[in-house]
């Protein structure tokens, strides 16, 4: 390991120290060459059809290539995956009681407008967005910190689809994001198989029916 990359190296430690800082559950740093990429997860975009697919401007087909974003990658040397945890209680009985994901597609759709039946539900989905929120935040504030010590390829990726607004402006509409220094394309939308790469970094991802938590990525070089 040359001094440069020593010094990414320390940097990139330091880094995850001040992520659980800013709230953070978890980070950890990571090797870049350790991000497991599968085509495959392009495919949980449409199938079933993500209800951003062709419509959020930071995802899939709005964003670039699996080959592209694979190309991209290899260049960097480091990288910091972050875990942040939602505080929410468990889901609702309302949520639980459904059996598929169109139901509570619907449900949260129904409970996001102003005469909502079921508040329980709305501020479940509340907090889920407010977690997602969460990571955007250290995100942006990494990301900074990268800037400013002079990393200045320094990309951040998160999870799932984009809620910063009700509805995003769209790529038809020919108008730029509301949010463009925060907003951040997802890690699937990519083609990375975000539990592989976790087990690898040695992070657990627990998906049940009482705990919840979105992932994001920092790209560091």
């Amino acid at each position: 390991m040359n001094k440069r990359e020593q010094e990414l190296a320390s940097f990139v430690y330091k880094l995850c120290d001040n992520a659980r800082q800013l709230g953070a559950s978890e980070a950890v740093a990571i090797n870049a060459g350790d991000i497991v990429l599968d085509e495959r997860a392009l495919i949980k975009c449409m199938v079933p059809m993500c209800a951003n697919y062709g419509v959020n401007l930071t995802c899939p087909p709005n964003s670039i290539s699996f080959a592209d974003f694979k190309r991209i990658l290899g260049k960097y040397h480091r990288a910091i995956l972050l875990r942040v945890d939602n505080t929410s209680s468990p889901k609702p009985e309302a949520i639980e009681e459904q059996g598929s994901l169109s139901e509570i597609w619907k449900m949260g759709r129904n409970n996001s407008s102003q005469d909502n039946p079921n508040n329980c539900v709305t501020d479940y989905m509340q907090a889920l967005r407010q977690g997602q929120e969460r990571l955007y935040s250290i995100i942006e504030k990494i990301e900074s910190l990268c800037l400013q010590a002079g990393y200045k390829f320094a990309a951040g990726l998160s999870a799932g689809g984009c809620f910063l607004c009700d509805e995003c402006v769209g790529a038809q509409s020919g108008l730029p994001c509301r949010h463009p220094f925060k907003a951040r394309p997802s890690m699937e939308g990519f083609g990375i198989d975000v539990v592989a790469t976790a087990e690898t970094a040695g992070m657990q991802l627990e998906f049940n029916q009482k705990t919840s938590s979105w992932v994001g990525l920092i790209l560091v070089d």
